[in-house]
């Protein structure tokens, strides 16, 4: 989960152009991660073995299908992708901001597409590191 908070805050601050904007896109993040990181530390708690029993309490902060056996606990887990999830939240923010009302998508700059190459967590030959 913390490479994951990491990954997501790497992309919601870059290009942080005013202080003014920090508090939207840290809201940006909070909104991005609770569910998700809400949802694992309940099941990091019960196990994954009982998912079934613990989907009530899970069901607090998230409304999609919840794992009920191993296969879709690993698929909760591992699929994922917060950095392209971040970017698309960005790219909205972005668009609104600037009063074009659009997802955003094609107004990413060359940062923001180069650390779509980056992969899911960093893991793909390069060291991690993103500019911003």
């Amino acid at each position: 989960m913390s490479v994951e908070d990491g990954a997501a805050l790497g992309v919601l601050l870059s290009n942080l152009t005013s202080r003014d904007d920090l508090q939207g896109r840290l809201k940006l993040f909070e909104d991005l991660r609770k569910e998700r990181v809400s949802v694992m530390q309940i099941f990091s708690s019960a196990g994954r073995e009982q998912s079934a029993k613990i989907a009530d309490e899970a069901r607090k902060y998230y409304q999609g299908h919840l794992p009920t056996n191993h296969e879709e606990y690993d698929d909760f887990c591992n699929v994922p992708n917060v950095m392209r999830d971040a970017m698309e939240v960005l790219a909205k923010h972005q668009a609104q901001q600037s009063g074009h009302g659009s997802n955003g998508a094609k107004g990413m700059n060359g940062t923001m597409a180069s650390m779509a190459t980056m992969g899911t967590n960093g893991m793909d030959g390069t060291n991690g590191t993103v500019e911003v």
